[in-house]
């Protein structure tokens, strides 16, 4: 399961990874929908998402959103950017990277 978004509420949705590869634009909707303040996902879930956004012309817009978290694989500069485009409209004050203690442990 990918955390696709926490609200205010302390409400957690999740999605399915192949739904989300499937079709990334349910965790925009939810993103919006919920009033999310905080996001996370790995590196390639926010590069798909930008991608197809782009593609479609979308604008995500969500003035709540405080904490964009990225984890579990290689940050790539190219993904931040496209975060922050017109497309996404993300703050990049929000955007917090983590690394995985699996990672870690793996010594990557």
């Amino acid at each position: 399961m990918i955390g696709a978004c926490y609200s205010d509420k302390d409400l957690c949705v999740l999605c399915s990874p192949v739904d989300f590869i499937q079709n990334p634009l349910p965790w925009a909707d939810m993103i919006e929908k919920f009033e999310s303040m905080r996001i996370a996902g790995p590196n390639f879930a926010y590069a798909l998402l930008a991608k197809r956004m782009e593609a479609t012309g979308r604008v995500l817009t969500n003035p709540a959103l405080l904490c964009t978290s990225i984890a579990a694989e290689p940050i790539a500069p190219q993904t931040l950017a496209k975060m922050d485009s017109s497309y996404c409209r993300f703050k990049k004050a929000s955007a917090v990277t983590f690394v995985s203690l699996v990672t870690d442990s793996l010594g990557r």
